[in-house]
Parts: C-alpha cells; structure tokens; sequence
C-alpha cells in the first residue's frame, strides 16, 4: 500500500479545518408545512393542492453570505379510505383500505442570506427530483400498531426538478455573543415561496385506481410535474 491510498477524509476535513476554510460555519436546519399549488397540465390532472412538509439542512461558507444544503419533502395530493370484507369467502372480517397519492421531493440547494441583521432575505436555486407515487395499504381496524397491516405500491415514477425561490426569516429568539454581539443561535419564523419546475413524469391521481369486477385499473396521467411551494416554518441557525 503507497502514501497516496492511507490518505482518509478525516485527514482531509482536519487539513480544510486547518486552513481556516470552515472556521465560522453556521448549520442552518429548518423544518416547515409546505402547502404545493400544482400548475398547468399537472394542475389539471390532479385537481387539488397537495399538502406536506418539508425539512432542510444547510451550512454557511465562512466567512459569505453563501449557505449549501438538501432537502427533503413529500406532499400528499389525493388519499382514499373505504371499508372492505377481507376477501369474498372472509366476508366477517372489515378492513379499512387506503390509497394515498405522494410526491416525494429531494433537492440540493445554493443559498444566498446576510448570516446577520434582524430580518434576513434569501434567495434560493436548486436542483433535484420528484418521485410520484401511489400505494395502498389494508388496516386492521382493531389494532394498535402496524403488525397487522399489509401496503403494496400501485404506480410509481421519478423524473428531474429545478427551480428557485425567495423568503424571509423574522426572528424569535436569539442568542447573542456579549463582548462582539455576534450571533450565536438563532430561532426564526421561516416564510417563503419556491417556483419547481418539474420534467414530464407518470402517476396516477385520485380516482384512477378503480376496480370492475374482478380486475384492477389504472388511469395512468402523464405531464409535467411543476408546483409552486409555499413556506411557513421554523428555522434554527447555529
């Protein structure tokens, strides 16, 4: 084994730490209801907002008005529950079956926010994915946990995102370094708005999964998949 191979990343972080690089770094986590507002043809598919949340982890390049991070959200745009007999020659037994409808979002963003001052601006440009995806699942209406349930996925597809977007955090508690007055810890009320364009993907949308007789049937949408996405949430910046 050579020099070069006995190299590990902590050797590396400790070298990055060393020169400075990441003195001063802010983490910035935050965790929001992210209502989504569907737009053209993937608006005219799914004929209703999706609701979700959201949870986003950033850090701030020392010394910059520059934070890096990820997200991760999923938003749910139609859900049904009906009561069924366990099976045709099981007609004692009722079980509650329910199909949900969700988008699952993941991104990485670039972010642009002054790390002081009381109202802090940013903006937002990031990249990632949407995976749509339908599944149903059977309950026992009796049980307490999940061991007596069953789920299958019905339909599901991942496509490409992009976007940005813009908002404000307003401050609800800080913590404050008493000789610099530099900011320490920050709780902040998180408001914003992001435009996603989303590629073309499949899914199916509340009522496309249906049953005649005996067979199964899907009513497979296609477009699309662009949403605006509101913000309202809590921030912590340390």
């Amino acid at each position: 084994m050579n020099a070069k191979s006995k190299i590990t990343p902590g050797v590396v972080l400790l070298c990055l730490a060393g020169t400075g690089l990441w003195a001063g770094t802010k983490l910035q986590f935050g965790l929001s209801f992210t209502p989504g507002l569907p737009t053209g043809e993937f608006r005219d598919n799914l004929g209703r907002n999706a609701w979700g949340g959201e949870f986003t982890a950033a850090y701030r390049l020392a010394g910059s008005p520059v934070l890096v991070g990820t997200s991760f959200g999923l938003m749910a745009y139609g859900w049904q529950s009906r009561d069924e007999w366990l099976s045709p020659t099981i007609p004692e037994v009722l079980v509650d079956v329910r199909t949900v409808n969700a988008v699952v979002l993941w991104n990485v963003f670039l972010r642009i926010q002054p790390p002081q001052g009381r109202l802090r601006p940013y903006l937002d440009v990031f990249a990632g994915l949407h995976h749509l995806t339908t599944d149903t699942s059977v309950h026992d209406d009796y049980a307490w946990d999940d061991e007596h349930s069953w789920s299958s996925n019905n339909y599901r597809d991942t496509t490409f995102s992009y976007g940005a977007g813009a908002g404000v955090m307003l401050p609800l508690a800080r913590f404050v370094n008493a000789r610099s007055g530099s900011m320490l810890t920050s709780l902040d009320l998180d408001l914003g708005v992001r435009y996603v364009k989303g590629g073309r993907a499949e899914y199916l949308v509340e009522g496309s999964l249906f049953r005649r007789g005996d067979s199964l049937f899907y009513d497979v949408r296609e477009s699309e998949t662009s949403l605006v996405k509101l913000v309202i949430g809590l921030s912590v910046t340390f």
